[in-house]
């Protein structure tokens, strides 16, 4: 055991296996020296080290004076280089971040940001670190082939509302676009609830209570947040939006209301919280709407409509209107 380099060690075996190893007292800092006297100064072994969440094995290397912040090539790709304090925030490893950052490893890294990572892998306490390290929670940062991108806006597209609530705290402004190419407002993103529909709604109620704007057209969709939200949100989401100033009748780019956004999605939760906060009837005709409806394929909506006393016109064909789903 004793005589066996570390990076043997870390390549055959897990990081429990490694502090197994450490417990018996093997020869942790003979195998150090050995490591460093190799041309790559220890980068493999940090990277492994940090990879295992081995921290006190990263912790020998680094006090061997092994490099913080080797670039080392990823064996799928050996165009892209990988960091080992990248690595430590999106493995969930605090205490391996931390020594990297106490030993100045960098902040930002050429391929993947480390704030960026945390946030991306909903790593609170690596966040916490980063942060008390002066990562910036408003500067946008390189983050992979997407170009740049505003930390609060990975938080807000992964539906972290802890790392969301920490980064309106360290001053990451709400009221922004999330990625300068997109021109998405955060609450465009946060009203659409996705995978995540219970995290997304606390992350839009963190933006709304911040003051992000409610009623701000998007350039890339001509779409307000609520018809997002009519569209492929959820009623709560709905009527947070409707709770914050959202104006029920505004059109989008095709002149279309959130109401008849969420008949033609067949969003019938939404639909009824519209109707309950009197969305106009008349913007349209009875039967757009109903033809609406009827292409959302939702019983429901139709039901609802009815309920309201939606004016019915001659000639009204149900199946033969274009559809307003997918054009939320």
């Amino acid at each position: 055991g004793s005589e066996m380099c570390i990076r043997d060690r870390l390549h055959g075996e897990h990081a429990r296996c490694v502090n197994l190893l450490l417990r018996a007292k093997a020869d942790v800092e003979a195998d150090v020296a050995s490591v460093l006297e190799q041309d790559d100064a220890g980068g493999v072994e940090v990277m492994l080290a940090t990879q295992c969440n081995a921290h006190i094995l990263l912790r020998q290397l680094l006090l061997a004076k092994a490099s913080p912040h080797p670039q080392v090539p990823s064996p799928g790709n050996p165009a892209v280089l990988l960091d080992p304090t990248a690595q430590a925030a999106s493995s969930n490893s605090p205490e391996c971040l931390e020594l990297l950052l106490w030993a100045r490893a960098d902040l930002q890294t050429t391929h993947h940001n480390p704030l960026v990572q945390a946030i991306h892998f909903n790593n609170l306490r690596c966040v916490q670190v980063l942060l008390a390290a002066k990562a910036s929670a408003v500067e946008p940062v390189i983050a992979g082939a997407g170009g740049p991108v505003e930390p609060i806006y990975v938080a807000v597209t992964g539906g972290a509302p802890d790392v969301l609530r920490l980064l309106l705290k360290s001053k990451a402004s709400a009221t922004g676009r999330g990625v300068a190419e997109r021109q998405e407002d955060l609450v465009h993103v946060a009203a659409a609830a996705g995978a995540k529909a219970d995290s997304q709604s606390a992350c839009l109620r963190l933006l709304l209570d911040a003051k992000a704007p409610v009623n701000r057209v998007s350039p890339s969709t001509g779409t307000m947040p609520l018809h997002v939200a009519a569209h492929s949100g959820t009623p709560i989401a709905v009527r947070l939006l409707l709770d914050a100033k959202a104006e029920v009748d505004a059109l989008n780019s095709l002149g279309y209301a959130s109401l008849t956004v969420s008949l033609g999605a067949g969003n019938d939760g939404c639909t009824e919280v519209l109707l309950d906060a009197r969305a106009s009837l008349e913007l349209t005709t009875g039967n757009e709407l109903l033809k609406a409806a009827a292409a959302g394929k939702s019983v429901r909506c139709l039901e609802l409509l009815l309920r309201a006393k939606v004016s019915i016109g001659e000639g009204c064909l149900l199946y033969t209107s274009p559809s307003p789903r997918d054009r939320g």
